[in-house]
């Protein structure tokens, strides 16, 4: 596991190192020595290497109390304040320099980056019972392996040692026994924070070991008992190492071929859009601008925004947090789309090209939200190959036989980058297309081979979708005509009620009219008459 860990960009081997060297100096310091001036130094030299582990991982702050508990359990009165103090001294310039900056970058000497993301809420005692099951077996077998089971049988304790070894292992052994990481499984990602835990299991190891041999009866036996030991741990780790190398190996040349690409096609201050894996090993470049894939996908924001906010280990920083669910978190698809066109567009005309760098079927799905409004520029595969194996030849199995062939393929993702604006929305034939496309890749993914039945099976399936959603369409409709009829038929109701009304109306006033009663008639002359 360390020689994995060590050509890995991570903290935990380094801090090892300082550890393991500054208890060398420390026990250099604990032997006789003839001036006290060159005791103190020794130790000062221990405590500085010692509390600056705690700069590389904040956990190993632990790690100050081995040569504390040796002094304070081993030394002679008289040598035991020289070499506290001269650790005192040694360990209190990374200390201080830690406490000034955090001071004056979180608000507090005790505050540190990890009070950004909240992640000291991650050690919970519940974790305890089952990280137990996990961490013990794991440990012996993944991390120190045969050798470890003697650090079980050793037998001679006294009361000094027994506390001595008690304050190294169990304070950081406890502490990750709370630590949210792997609850369901081990593996390096889990056993790499017991690497200070190491040397005292192998120590003690060899103490139980050298009671071991020193029973047996004869040198010789003694010899081959040894050679036995040696020869079976010896196995095991070059075994163990070689096969987490070769996946450290193939991993870091994939991102090596990645890279290459990637700087080759993509101008330095460019907009790179992909995932959080690919972003990790872009950023050591500082060359583009990175944003995570994530933010193509609305519930992926808003998981993201819970993970972080929610008191949940692994998260953003609490203010991003906030800025991203203030910025995008409320957002439904159609409006997330319409804000990253907006953002795609103005990218590009404070002259950052935005391209976007992922597997096949992500580029699909970036494809497809985005190519009705902007010119989509297809820049190719990241691909090419890769040796077959270096240290672990291939095995002949039923997953992996490639006995003829020295390397194999390898595809590494697409790059994808976004053109102009589209002056007019493409029809819907274009649409068809990318659709059309995008089934036929996953059709040769899931059935590589082109197996005619699970083709059909496949086929089937979609037909069933069709028929399904055809049948619900068929109902929708249906139902939308029925309620048509019914507010037809309401309608035709309602406008006979308001004829009949209008009718009854008209009727009442004919019945209340006066009648009109004629003039009276008046008699002409005689004269007129004639």
């Amino acid at each position: 596991m360390l020689s994995a860990l060590a050509v890995t960009k991570n903290s935990h081997t380094p801090s090892l190192a300082l550890f393991v060297w500054g208890m060398a100096a420390f026990f250099t310091a604990l032997t006789p020595q003839k001036r006290a001036w060159l005791r103190f130094l020794t130790a000062a030299i221990a405590g500085f290497l010692i509390a600056y582990c705690t700069g590389i991982r904040y956990t190993d702050f632990l790690l100050i109390l081995v040569p504390t508990a040796a002094a304070l359990l081993f030394a002679r009165k008289t040598k035991r304040w020289i070499l506290l103090a001269g650790l005192a001294a040694g360990a209190a310039i990374p200390f201080g320099a830690m406490a000034l900056f955090h001071w004056h970058a979180y608000g507090a000497p005790w505050r540190s980056g990890y009070s950004l993301t909240d992640e000291s809420s991650a050690f919970v005692p519940s974790f305890i019972l089952s990280n137990l099951r996990i961490y013990v077996p794991e440990f012996f077998l993944s991390v120190v392996g045969p050798l470890g089971a003697f650090a079980l049988l050793f037998f001679r304790f006294r009361w000094r040692r027994l506390l001595f070894w008690l304050v190294w292992i169990v304070p950081t052994f406890v502490l990750y026994l709370m630590y949210y990481w792997a609850p369901e499984g081990g593996g390096t990602g889990a056993m790499r924070f017991l690497v200070p835990l190491i040397p005292a299991v192998l120590l003690l190891a060899l103490l139980s070991l050298r009671q071991v041999v020193r029973r047996l009866p004869g040198r010789r036996l003694a010899a081959l008992s040894l050679l036995a030991v040696a020869a079976v741990q010896f196995t095991w780790g070059i075994i163990g190492s070689a096969k987490l190398c070769e996946k450290k190996a193939v991993a870091d040349f994939q991102h090596l071929v990645r890279l290459e690409v990637l700087r080759n096609r993509i101008p330095k201050g460019a907009v790179i859009i992909a995932n959080a894996g690919i972003l990790n090993e872009l950023d050591f470049e500082r060359r583009w601008q990175l944003y995570p894939s994530y933010l193509l996908n609305v519930r992926q924001i808003q998981n993201t925004i819970s993970r972080s906010l929610d008191a949940q280990a692994a998260g953003l920083q609490k203010a991003r947090a906030l800025d991203l669910r203030d910025e995008l978190g409320g957002l439904s698809y159609g409006k997330l789309y319409e804000k990253l066109r907006n953002f795609f567009e103005e990218k590009q005309k404070s002259g950052h090209p935005v391209y976007f760098v992922g597997r096949t079927w992500e580029a699909n799905s970036f494809r497809r939200a985005f190519h009705r409004h902007f010119e989509l520029e297809e820049l190719g595969l990241i691909t090419g190959e890769r040796p077959a194996h270096i240290l672990v030849p291939i095995q002949r199995s039923a997953t992996r036989f490639l006995p003829d062939k020295t390397t194999v393929p390898m595809q590494l993702g697409e790059i994808v980058k976004v053109g102009a604006k589209r002056q007019k929305v493409l029809p819907l034939s274009d649409s068809e297309r990318v659709l059309q496309q995008e089934r036929r890749e996953i059709m040769e993914r899931l059935a590589p081979d082109n197996d005619a039945e699970i083709r059909r099976d496949l086929e089937r399936l979609e037909a069933i979708r069709d028929e399904v959603q055809s049948l619900r369409r068929s109902a929708a409709e249906a139902r939308r005509r029925a309620e048509l009829r019914r507010k037809a038929a309401e309608k035709r109701k309602a406008e006979e009620k308001r004829k009949a009304a209008e009718k009854r109306k008209a009727g009442g006033k004919k019945a209340v009219q006066k009648p009109v009663t004629a003039a009276p008639v008046k008699s002409r002359p005689a004269s007129e008459k004639r």
